[in-house]
């Protein structure tokens, strides 16, 4: 291994522990219920992955680790992310719920 190909993987290091930062910071916002935060951090972590990308180092070994890392901390955010969306759903579905009953019982009002 070269010293720019080291010089490499350890900055692709530095970014993949800045990209877990970031993944940890959204997956507590999501657990909060602020998708819209998690949102704004999304292009964050895309300008950080392209950075990872450019240096063609994804696939040495002293990275294997970290790649894994990363890949079970996006699931976890998917999962609370679905979790969250589910919750939205139930809800909607319970304000729907009143707002028919309310009609009902009271038409002149919604």
């Amino acid at each position: 291994m070269d010293r720019s190909e080291t010089e490499a993987i350890n900055t692709a290091d530095v970014l993949i522990e800045d990209l877990c930062q970031l993944l940890e910071k959204q997956t507590a916002m999501a657990i909060q219920g602020d998708l819209v935060g998690v949102e704004a951090l999304v292009s964050d972590a895309e300008d950080l992955m392209h950075k990872i990308a450019e240096l063609k180092v994804a696939d040495s070994p002293s990275l294997i680790e970290k790649k894994k890392k990363l890949q079970s901390m996006y699931k976890k955010l998917s999962l609370v992310i679905a979790g969250s969306k589910d919750e939205t759903f139930a809800e909607l579905a319970k304000v729907r719920k009143n707002k028919k009953i309310m009609h009902a019982y009271y038409p002149d009002i919604l």
